[in-house]
């Protein structure tokens, strides 16, 4: 897989704050589709491929 972001976590990861990381991580999701579900398959490969080349 090819990973879009890495998101940032609590300090400690325990029950109490998995609320927090869990709604950060839907937030994300609807995000990313919002921005690439209107994309063409043709236009999506374009974008990623533009992003690595300037890796």
């Amino acid at each position: 897989g090819i990973i879009e972001k890495i998101l940032p976590e609590p300090e400690k990861l325990t029950s109490d704050t998995m609320d927090e990381v869990v709604n950060k991580l839907d937030y994300f999701i609807e995000e990313f589709l919002k921005e690439y579900s209107s994309l063409s398959q043709e236009e999506l490969v374009n974008k990623r491929y533009k992003r690595f080349r300037l890796l």
